[in-house]
């Protein structure tokens, strides 16, 4: 919708400036509009056809708009007519208009580029007009502009941040809701099991009080892990029979990318307790300093499951 109202008005406008109904009479006008115009509509084309994304399309426009309205100020500068200092005010008005809807589009870094060529623009067009009292506010032009662009670059900056941040939001809101769906006995069910262990006629009737669906994904997805888990372990013990039971879990732990503090917090060890045992498991492995535990470990595991292989 965004992109249509711009091309619409893109495309009345010069249109007006074609047939003579606004601008000045001049072969050279005609010519850079005529090309201008059909810059715009080549673009659209190429986005109604599918040949380049929206976002391609509404920089890529903005930009060749920007462009063209600065030549043309330019020019109309260098040319000298009677109505120069109002029409090359006029352009930078629509140039300050043009970065309005880049910010509108949440165009992001488009701010800048679009500030450099109207500040250049503007400078080149008040140092050109014969009049002292438009170049004695050169400098506070130039700085409006430049804050407005900076202003225009962080609006469009936050505004993506939110829509990521919101968009993490419903997400996470999506998950909480499917929790609170729940029956309350469903819920509790959850939770319990996730607390400790228990004996296999509660785990069946804590199971039994989860609707089907989630009690088979949750038996499938423990027991892939479970099974992943045994054969790793199973691996070390064959690879690596020299490590003690309490060392084999620590591995297993290192393997699956757990850091220090969760390995302390799954095994309710202490902190120095789990640099003890690495220590000794380095050791066993004869590993040098510069040496990887977590690739060490790797290693060992996959060369067990290729000479199961073969």
């Amino acid at each position: 919708m965004t992109l249509l109202f711009y091309e619409a008005v893109l495309t009345v406008g010069l249109s007006f400036k074609l047939f003579g109904l606004t601008g000045i009479t001049k072969p050279w006008f005609f010519t850079i509009n005529a090309l201008f115009l059909g810059v715009v509509l080549i673009l659209f084309l190429l986005y109604i056809l599918r040949a380049i994304p929206l976002k391609a399309c509404l920089y890529a426009t903005t930009i060749v708009s920007h462009a063209f309205l600065s030549l043309e100020t330019i020019i109309f500068i260098s040319d000298g007519s009677d109505a120069t200092d109002h029409l090359a005010l006029a352009n930078i008005v629509l140039l300050s208009f043009n970065s309005l809807y880049s910010t509108m589009a949440y165009l992001k870094w488009n701010s800048y580029l679009l500030g450099f060529l109207t500040v250049a623009t503007c400078a080149i067009s008040m140092y050109q007009i014969h009049s002292s009292s438009l170049r004695e506010y050169l400098l506070l032009i130039i700085i409006t502009f430049v804050m407005s662009f900076f202003c225009s670059e962080r609006l469009v900056a936050n505004t993506t941040l939110l829509n990521s941040e919101n968009v993490k939001f419903k997400r996470e809101e999506q998950e909480l809701h499917f929790l609170f769906r729940m029956k309350r006995e469903q819920m509790r069910s959850y939770i319990f099991l996730g607390r400790k262990t228990y004996p296999s006629s509660i785990v069946e009737k804590l199971v039994n009080d989860l609707d089907p669906e989630t009690a088979r994904n949750l038996i499938i997805n423990m027991h892939a892990y479970t099974t992943e888990a045994k054969s790793v372990l199973r691996r070390l013990r064959k690879n690596l029979p020299e490590l003690t039971l309490s060392e084999r879990d620590i591995c297993l732990l290192i393997i699956q990318g757990k850091k220090q503090g969760e390995i302390c917090r799954l095994l309710n060890k202490s902190k120095s307790n789990i640099n003890t045992q690495r220590v000794n498991i380095r050791k066993k492995l004869m590993l040098k300093p510069e040496e990887n535990l977590y690739e060490s470990l790797k290693r060992a595991v996959e060369s067990h499951c290729k000479q199961t292989q073969s």
